[in-house]
């Protein structure tokens, strides 16, 4: 990628290449010791701005919106409509008053059941 002749390294370490960065097959990534220690982002690192590595900012903002969304679609009920959810009532309840165990009613019944 550096457009070197063959045998010739790049003086340019890889990590600081803009045009091989993850390109070049010299290229081992080195891990920030920052990703493996609390609180594992880059907000307050006092290296972030001259630093290489990839960056892992947090923003509260961002994660309490993701947070909101995923709570709202888990609370938005099954995806099946009255007439199937009555087929599928009247097809697990009777096994369920005779005792038999979910799992098995599964386990039998698996191509009936949406």
């Amino acid at each position: 990628m550096c457009k070197k002749k063959k045998g010739h390294k790049c003086r340019i370490p890889c990590r600081e290449c803009i045009s091989c960065n993850k390109l070049c097959p010299d290229f081992v990534d080195a891990p920030c010791p920052i990703e493996h220690k609390a609180p594992y982002v880059c907000n307050n690192c006092p290296k972030s701005i001259s630093c290489l590595f990839d960056k892992y900012l947090y923003n509260a903002d961002y994660a309490h919106k993701e947070y909101c969304e995923t709570l709202r679609k888990s609370r938005q009920g099954i995806d099946m409509t009255r007439d199937e959810l009555a087929a599928l009532d009247s097809l697990v309840s009777p096994l369920i008053r005779k005792g038999q165990p979910l799992a098995h009613i599964l386990a039998h019944h698996a191509e009936e059941i949406p």
